[in-house]
């Protein structure tokens, strides 16, 4: 049989390249990132567990550290830290609800605002805690800073309704801003039309001054003989 010479003949490079046999050790993309979820969850809980263990210790130490048994200190130290990581917070993460922001940005801002709540954070996690750990730390700021852990808490709702405040009077005074400017503008342009008027008005006068005064010049000439 003959080969036809209008029929193509099929080259080597039209054929279909087989894809690549996959390796043993090869891995599906969704099993790469469901071990990657665990690692961090688990990294998460480990560090948990480590945190509850050694920071309420660390920070009763801290605060005993700077009151030293002192009451007025305590209760000094308590209101600073209850207003100022309070307030704070809530001021910095009010800040990442601006639309248009950028997602790394509005992240910055959440995890400076979670920061800056630490101190409390950390005051609250002793005084509900239920662990050894939790314990200890009770003692410790009853003994070496009583006041502080009841004044902190006090001053840690007066310094969340102080940003929630701080919030909410923001637009308010931009609000007042924006009506004290536009009365300064409406009084200006009013000054302005008003001198614009007793100008026309005092224009107005100097010419019929003048002729009235060449009107009576005139009728003093036509009386002469």
């Amino acid at each position: 049989m003959t080969e036809n010479p209008g029929t193509p003949v099929p080259s080597s490079s039209d054929a279909p390249v087989p894809a690549a046999p996959r390796g043993p050790g090869h891995r599906p993309a969704w099993l790469n990132r469901g071990i990657g979820i665990a690692a961090v969850v688990v990294a998460l809980v480990l560090a948990y567990l480590i945190a509850s263990i050694a920071l309420p210790v660390m920070w009763a130490h801290t605060i005993g550290t700077q009151v030293q048994s002192n009451a007025g200190s305590a209760i000094g130290l308590g209101i600073f830290y209850g207003f100022v990581f309070a307030f704070l917070p809530v001021v910095m993460g009010w800040q990442a609800r601006y639309k248009g922001m950028k997602r790394w940005l509005r992240i910055s801002i959440l995890v400076v605002a979670v920061l800056l709540a630490v101190p409390n954070l950390l005051t609250l996690g002793i005084l509900n805690g239920t662990n050894n750990a939790a314990h200890d730390a009770q003692r410790i700021l009853s003994v070496e800073a009583t006041w502080f852990s009841s004044w902190s808490v006090w001053f840690m709702v007066v310094g969340v309704l102080a940003g929630v405040g701080a919030i909410l009077a923001v637009p308010l005074w931009r609000r007042r801003g924006q009506r004290i400017r536009a009365y300064k503008v409406a009084e200006k342009a009013q000054r302005k039309a008003a001198e614009a008027a007793y100008k026309a008005a005092a224009q107005q006068t100097r010419e019929a001054e003048k002729a009235a005064t060449k009107a009576a010049r005139n009728a003093e000439r036509g009386k002469q003989p």
